[in-house]
């Protein structure tokens, strides 16, 4: 006995394909498909016909695989989400920072200005 997931998944089909099979062959394989708890499985009758069916069948083999290369694109693109995130934290970090800094030059400009004035003589004339 084999569960359908895992006879579709070791012919490279999805499970949906092996119950268009199952649907279209109905007649022959309704009492050799099981339900056991809540899964359904194939004995050896069954996984002989479909066999035979998949190889002589021209419906198109799905790459099991998408799903797995789906998953695994949704988690690269949550920690590259995550990634921007942080670095778009130390971006509004540093630019604070320079604004910071910035108003602290210009301040300090200010004040020395005024301390030179103070310092130069009077061009007025009295």
């Amino acid at each position: 006995m084999i569960s359908i997931k895992n006879y579709a998944s070791s012919k490279g089909v999805s499970p949906q394909s092996i119950y268009q099979h199952i649907k279209r062959y109905a007649a022959e394989l309704d009492p050799h498909v099981i339900k056991e708890n809540g899964v359904k499985n194939l004995d050896d009758f069954a996984v002989n016909f479909l066999d035979e069916k998949i190889e002589g069948d021209s419906i198109v083999v799905i790459d099991t695989k998408k799903d797995d290369e789906i998953r695994k694109l949704q988690q690269e693109n949550k920690n590259l989400l995550y990634k921007l995130s942080t670095v778009q934290d130390k971006v509004i970090t540093q630019s604070n920072h320079i604004i910071e800094l910035q108003r602290m030059v210009i301040e300090e400009k200010t004040k020395k200005k005024s301390f030179w004035k103070f310092w130069q003589p009077s061009t007025h004339e009295e």
